[in-house]
């Protein structure tokens, strides 16, 4: 029974992991959007 917690509690490292990952892949997206438009409306 132990064992299979453990894995469980593995598993679950991974997927917040993943998670994490995937969060600071959108902020950058986002952090770029957001440059992106603020400097054609300099432009403008």
């Amino acid at each position: 029974m132990v064992g299979l917690r453990d894995a469980r509690c593995a598993q679950q490292t991974d997927t917040n992991r993943i998670l994490d990952k995937s969060t600071q892949r959108t902020k950058r997206i986002s952090f770029w959007l957001l440059q992106q438009q603020s400097e054609s409306e300099s432009y403008s």
